[in-house]
Parts: structure tokens; sequence; C-alpha cells
């Protein structure tokens, strides 16, 4: 097993960027095996003949063999499609099967229950608990928890589909199912912040808990896969070093509390936008939002705890990069392909560019 070390650092006044971080590890062979997958990617732009495609087919097949993985992935020329789709990690039962219905429900409920007991610690803690209060906060964080609730929804909707698939129910029936259940379970917290008087109940969260899993619903139903996907991306924010706890103390509280860290994407299959051949179907292009120099929920704090905080413009951040579509990387290796299907929300960093609302434009080596 090898650990990639850091090999360069850029700065901006934002973050540190890592060309490469410290904590990725791989195993050898997956390692050129994602590098073999990623130079045939781009072969076709050499020109190569149909028999130098032959040739390159072989000695990947022959590669892969050596490493010890069983790996398909067929190239042509032509109007034929170049890349084979991957198999599917869960395979969907022919009929519903109960064993697997009751590990899925109990999974659930675990998951659900340890997602309280930690996150609903860190939300509830220390606060006042009243009869009911509303509140609008459609302008809180410049709109970026609206955006990590649609990805709530989008996230556990996703997972309960594939679920229930598994466990053998019906297109139909999974769909209504994980649709109604992500929305309850994360509508669930609404309805506890109503109770609390710092909080209070949202509909711009209801709305956008919705938003969230009819995003899903709806490709599933009409076209049967989704080419546009919700994704997130996370970097410790230069803001939380120099608010002196104002976003908390912990990891886990600057997880929840710091929107400066963040950013959430819109991916799309390129080949939806640029029809092409030699363009493989899990390669996205993908537009990120996010946020710089916000010190407060609907404006900055002057001070926190003494501590007199930047006086800097709150900016909104636009972003557009690659991105890659996990699910669709052809990969017979049972862990990798594992693997992949888990990290269906999670943003690969790549290469960016940005404008923000103060009309500056910055470029990234690599965004996170």
């Amino acid at each position: 097993m090898y650990r990639l070390n850091t090999v360069k650092k850029i700065r901006s006044t934002r973050k540190t960027y890592l060309i490469i971080g410290p904590q990725m590890r791989v195993r050898t062979r997956e390692f050129f095996l994602i590098l073999l997958i990623g130079t045939s990617c781009w072969t076709p732009y050499l020109n190569l003949s149909a028999s130098s495609f032959g040739s390159l087919n072989q000695g990947i097949g022959m590669h892969a063999s050596a490493l010890g993985m069983d790996y398909t992935y067929p190239l042509s020329v032509g109007t034929e499609t170049m890349f084979s789709a991957p198999s599917p990690f869960v395979v969907a039962a022919d009929s519903l099967n109960r064993t697997r219905l009751i590990g899925l429900l109990s999974l659930a409920g675990g998951l659900y229950g340890g997602m309280w007991a930690t996150f609903g610690y860190a939300w509830y803690k220390g606060q006042e608990f009243t009869f009911y209060t509303f509140e609008n906060d459609f302008g809180g964080y410049l709109q970026m928890d609206k955006l990590g609730h649609m990805l709530y929804t989008w996230s556990y909707t996703h997972v309960g589909y594939h679920g229930l698939r598994f466990a053998g129910a019906s297109k139909k029936s999974s769909l209504l199912y994980s649709g109604l259940s992500a929305f309850a379970l994360v509508s669930a917290i609404e309805i506890t912040d109503g109770l609390v008087e710092k909080w209070g109940f949202s509909w711009p969260d209801l709305i956008a808990n919705g938003l969230g899993s009819a995003l899903f619903l709806g490709q599933t139903w009409y076209l049967d896969e989704r080419p546009l996907k919700l994704k997130f991306s996370l970097w410790p924010s230069h803001e939380a070093t120099v608010s002196g706890g104002l976003f908390g103390t912990s990891p886990m509280d600057r997880i929840i509390s710091d929107y400066n860290g963040k950013t959430f994407w819109a991916s799309l299959q390129a080949n939806k936008i640029i029809s092409s051949d030699f363009l493989a179907p899990w390669i996205d292009i993908s537009v990120g939002y996010s946020i710089d120099n916000v010190y407060g929920e609907y404006e900055n704090h002057e001070y926190f705890n003494g501590l007199r905080l930047p006086d800097a413009p709150r900016t909104r951040r636009y972003l557009l990069s690659l991105d890659v579509d996990w699910a669709q990387i052809p990969v017979e290796n049972s862990f990798l392909r594992g693997l992949f299907q888990a990290m269906f929300f999670v943003k690969l960093p790549f290469p960016a560019l940005e404008i923000n609302s103060e009309g500056n434009f910055r470029g990234y080596w690599l965004y996170f």
C-alpha cells in the first residue's frame, strides 16, 4: 500500500489547495488500473487507427490480468460506443426478499438514530425549547443552507431507492417509498426546529427538502437514469481559523456550521451536452456554488468573544469544473466498484474556474 504525499500547495486568500491529498491511499494494482483507464479515455484524440485500438484493448486486458483483476473495457472506432457499462454493485432481487428488506430497514433505523445522536446534540445543545415558532430563513448564509437540504434529501432518496430495489421492490414502489421516507426523515428536523426558539420552523427548508427528492424521482421515473447529480465538497476554511470559535471548536461543529468551507455542485453527464462517441459516459461537467467571508447567518458579526472579526464583503462564488460519475466507471473489481457506488455524492477534486459576486475571476489547479 502506497501513501501519496503532498507534492505541491497552492495558497489563495481562502484555502490551501493540495495537488495530492496527504490522506489518500490506494492499493498499487488499483492505482495503475485507474491510470490505464484514464489513459485509454483520451487516446481517441490521438488519431489512432482501428488496429491501434485493437492493440490498446489487448494491452489493457493484459495489464489488468497481470494485476489480478477482471476488467472489460472495449474500444471501437466509428459510430459504435467505445465504453462498456459497469456491472451494478447492488443487484436487485427478482421478487421481494423479506430478509433483505428487514436488514435494510434495521440498518436505516440504526443510521438515522446515530445521525440524531450525533447531529442533534450539536444542533440543540443548550437551546431553549418553546411552544412553536416559525421563521423565513431563505436569506440565511446566502442560501447555502437550502442547497444543503436539497443534497440531504437527494442522497437519502438515492440510498433508499437502491436499497429497496436490492430488496426486490418494484421501481414504482421504490421511488414512492424512498422519496416519501427521505422527505419525512429530513423534515422531522424542521418540526423539531419549530420547538427551538433560536431556529423556528422553516418553510424554505421544507421546500428545499421536496426539491431534492423530486430531482432524483423525476429523472429516475422519466429517464430511468440520473444525468444530473447533486454533489458536495468540503475543505477547512480560512474563516474558521480567524473567527475565534464562531463556527465551533470541534471538527464536527465546523463541518455543520461553517458554510465557507462547503461547496455544493450540480454535475451533468458531459455527453448529454456534447454529443460524441469518444466521450466516456462517466465524465461530467460540474457547476458549483460556495460563499466567502460569511461570519453570521444574515449579516456579519463585528466581534465574537471579544475578537474583532475580519471586515470583508459577504461573497457568492460560482465555479465551473469537471467531475466523474462514480457509478459509470467500468471497473469489475467488486471492492473498487462498491467504493465508487458509495461515493455518489462526492465531487472529485479537479481544476476549476471561479467568478464571484465581487467581479473577481480566479483559477485553481485543484479545487476541493
